[in-house]
């Protein structure tokens, strides 16, 4: 059992999603306790699939992702399955008034959706194509946003071409 590896794993994405140890309860994930335990390597070798899974769901990787790293070398996953992020959400009950994470795949489905949205409307004139261009500039603010979460430069040019191309 790895628990450096998993250890170094779990600080790595809080830090990216910017999230405490009291953060990951609200998003379907451990107590504050349980998550500075862990933090602190104190990983019981019988950990609970539970509470490894609980780190999954509120570090958004896919199920089996934390106990992969710690029991077979492997690395996590990202969840980017809306389906199960809207059932852990319905299930849990998070307040977003209190807190809302919203991961980058999320944004980055939207881009390539809005930017899909620009292409189709680029002829078209009326209330549609106002709400694509209002959209089409939230989106873009957003991936501006992102750069302060970390985005690398070459990423968020990237983005930025993609909405401006409307590819």
């Amino acid at each position: 059992m790895d628990t450096n590896r998993a250890v170094e794993f779990i600080q790595c994405r809080m830090t990216e999603l910017r999230l405490g140890p009291r953060d990951l309860k609200p998003l379907g994930g451990p107590s504050e306790d349980t998550a500075r335990r862990f933090l602190r390597g104190d990983i019981p070798p019988g950990a609970q699939s539970a509470t490894l899974q609980k780190f999954d769901i509120a570090l958004g990787w896919k199920l089996g992702s934390l106990r992969e790293i710690l029991f077979f070398a492997g690395e996590p996953t990202l969840n980017n399955d809306y389906g199960t992020a809207r059932g852990v959400a319905e299930e849990l009950g998070p307040n977003l008034k209190e807190w809302c994470v919203i991961q980058r795949w999320m944004i980055q489905d939207l881009a390539v959706m809005v930017a899909e949205l620009v292409v189709l409307t680029k002829d078209t004139v009326g209330p549609i194509t106002e709400s694509v261009t209002r959209t089409h500039t939230l989106v873009t603010d957003m991936v501006a946003m992102m750069g302060a979460g970390g985005r690398s430069p070459e990423e968020l040019a990237r983005m930025a071409e993609i909405l401006e191309r409307g590819i």
